[in-house]
This record gives structure tokens, sequence and C-alpha cells, in this order.
């Protein structure tokens, strides 16, 4: 937290081996980054607000409290294998109004909610993650957000894999999904949204692979 405080625009943070409380701040600057001196030494606990641009690197995140990360009004977040766990309220993982994340060859769980939440014409990139044991739908879009999900494993979680509605927008690419829904389907397209699905399976699923809704749209490529 006190790093934080002192950060400037574009400093980076190197982080020793531990575990430090992020003191809920709120993070406007731009060009920041944020790592572990050594990869996967650090844990960050607590929620941290992104309205500026900031790179997260070879980290631990975890809050059992509410959500992770929460980017909004045009802030900018890449997070680079990173571990992101929580295990607490009802809250996201990482949620997004009006925010912007790529996620890459990191891992994301969310014991009682979505990993990733998007509102009110947010963006997410997620590439080589793995999503699982989330209480809610892994991926959740409202309000015109869009995610591109590449190469990505969603698993072994309680709700859908993906549920797209408010004139939202998924793109699946070389993407696995399963033994999602449990008493739900993998992926929920409702009307006015938009689902596209590129070389990537979709199996073990409790009950339908996709639940389409009147006015929802469903491309599948090869």
């Amino acid at each position: 937290a006190k790093a934080l405080e002192k950060a400037k625009f574009g400093d980076t943070i190197v982080l020793a081996p531990g575990s430090y409380a992020t003191g809920d701040p709120v993070i406007t600057l731009q060009r920041l980054t944020i790592s572990a001196e050594q990869a996967h030494s650090v844990e960050l606990d607590g929620y941290m607000q992104v309205s500026g641009s900031v790179l997260f690197e070879n980290l631990t995140l975890r809050n059992g409290h509410g959500n992770i990360l929460s980017v909004r009004n045009n802030g900018s977040v890449r997070a680079t294998r990173c571990s992101f766990d929580n295990d607490g309220q009802d809250y996201s993982a990482v949620y997004l109004e009006r925010g912007n994340v790529e996620l890459v060859d990191c891992q994301l769980a969310s014991a009682r909610a979505n990993a990733v939440s998007g509102k009110s014409g947010s963006s997410a990139l997620i590439e080589r993650c793995t999503l699982t044991r989330c209480g809610a739908p892994a991926v959740a879009l409202t309000g015109g957000s869009q995610a591109t999900l590449r190469e990505t494993t969603i698993s072994d979680t309680y709700n859908n894999a993906i549920r797209a509605g408010e004139q939202s927008q998924a793109t699946l690419e070389a993407c696995e999904i399963r033994n999602c829904g449990k008493e739900r389907v993998g992926i929920q397209v409702t009307s006015g949204a938009k689902l596209t699905i590129a070389k990537s399976k979709i199996h073990d699923i409790d009950s339908h692979a996709l639940r389409i809704t009147e006015g929802a749209q469903v491309e599948l490529v090869d």
C-alpha cells in the first residue's frame, strides 16, 4: 500500500517474496507495473480499483471480501502469469465497468461468483487462461460488453461457463469448456447478444451445451 502511495507515472514496483495487504487503493496512475521479484512468490490480499493503466506480472491475488480487481472509467489492466483466487463474498474476481482487461497465462477461480464480469461497454481478452471453480457464470457480459477467449479452458463450474446478454458479444477461439453448468447449460446467449465459436470443444455438460434465446446470434466456425 505504501509503495502504491509513492508511485508515479510509469513506475515499476517489484515486490520481494511475501504477503501484502493492498489497502483497497484506487489506482489512477498510467503505465504502472507491479511484479514479483520471483514468480508466484508474492501474494496480494485485498481489493484494488483501477481507472489508470496497470500491468501485473507473476502475482497471486486474493480477496475474501469482494472483488480482487475492479476496472472502471476507461481503466486498463494487463495481467500475465497471475493467479486470481476469490473465495469470499458474491463478488466477481475481476469486475469491469467501462473498463478493459487482458489476462494472459493466468488462472482464475471465484468460489461464489464470476471469474470475469463485464458491464457498460467493457472489453476483455482472455488468452491461454484457466477459469475454474466458479459459483456463477465464469464469464458474464452485459450492457454491450465484449470478451474474446483464446486457447482458454473453463471447467468445473457450478453455473454457466459463459453468459452473454444485453447486446454483448463473446468470441471463443480454440477453447475448451467442460464439466460446467451442473444444473444449467454450458453457454447461455440471450436476446440481442452474439456468440462466435471457432475451433473449440464443449463437452461433459450436465444439461445442454448451448441455450440460445430468440433474438440472439450464434456463429459456429470450423
